[in-house]
């Protein structure tokens, strides 16, 4: 080990991690910190607010989201390039600053941080269509915009993601399927070549016998079919009068309630037709592409 390393490694030994504790507050900041001390940190219960800025840290590990307590993180400043899938465990998240590291996608379960309101990633080399959807967090309001969005198009790429994935599986195991088929039919045809002309045989008396069954069951139709004809077509008249009287009603409701409703729908696209158009011109295409990347 370096000599580098070594001391670092005895910086991030020597942090009293409870001597840092104010309150609900944990500042971590500013202490050349490359590993979070989880395992500390997660003793502190009252430790809801976390500041880890300005430090060196480049990946949130998956043991990182046992801290479901926090509802405040800062982890501006670092080297982050990687966030654990699972992050989306912290689910008590409400306010999460990103801000200047080295971050190209979110994680896929980040849609599940029901409860953010606030969401700060400039100055990371995300994916230009993302960026274009959460906008550019200038203020107070575009930052909780942009958690809004981020959350809501994180949670529709997860969905997606989900079931590509059950697809794909889904047709794995029906060619895994066909294949031992196949595999079974060889194996059948080589222990027995003689097989395929008994069954033939077997195939054409089967079928001597239904068409005998067949005409005897007809038969006993033309003989019997008159009267039960006769009797059911009573039945049948009146059946189709309830059914032509209970389709006029349900028409006359519809041609009540569909203008009601044509009516609603038309006001709320012309009240909220800008925000529909800017959000489907910011989202065409980002879909398929950020998605790809969870794909692949």
């Amino acid at each position: 080990m370096s000599k580098r390393s070594k001391s670092k490694k005895n910086d991030e030994e020597k942090i009293n991690v409870r001597e840092k504790l104010n309150e609900n507050v944990l500042d971590l900041s500013l202490m050349n910190i490359s590993v979070i001390p989880v395992d500390d940190i997660k003793t502190l219960k009252r430790a809801t607010i976390l500041d880890l800025s300005n430090n060196i840290i480049t990946v949130i590990n998956k043991d990182f989201t046992s801290l479901v307590q926090l509802t405040r993180l800062d982890l501006s400043k670092n080297r982050i390039r990687l966030i654990t899938d699972d992050f989306g465990n912290l689910v008590n998240l409400r306010h999460l600053d990103l801000y200047n590291n080295q971050l190209e996608r979110l994680p896929l379960s980040f849609g599940r941080l029901k409860k953010l309101k606030y969401l700060d990633l400039k100055n990371n080399p995300l994916n230009p269509a993302f960026k274009k959807i959460i906008g550019t967090c200038t203020d107070q309001k575009d930052c909780i915009d942009a958690a809004r969005k981020a959350v809501a198009f994180m949670a529709d790429i997860e969905q997606q993601v989900i079931e590509e994935r059950k697809k794909d599986r889904e047709k794995r195991e029906l060619e895994q399927k066909e294949q031992e088929a196949r595999s079974q039919q060889d194996a059948v045809s080589e222990s027995n070549p003689s097989g395929e002309k008994g069954n033939a045989n077997k195939k054409s008396k089967s079928k001597n016998n239904k068409s005998k069954s067949n005409a005897n069951d007809k038969e006993k139709t033309d003989k019997n079919g008159v009267n039960a004809a006769a009797a059911q077509g009573g039945s049948k008249k009146q059946n189709k009068r309830k059914k032509a009287e209970s389709i006029q009603k349900s028409n006359k409701n519809c041609w009540i309630v569909l203008p009601v409703i044509a009516i609603v729908v038309g006001l709320l696209c012309i009240l909220n037709y800008e925000q529909i158009l800017e959000y489907y011109q910011s989202t065409e295409g980002a879909y398929a592409e950020i998605k790809e990347e969870f794909v692949k």
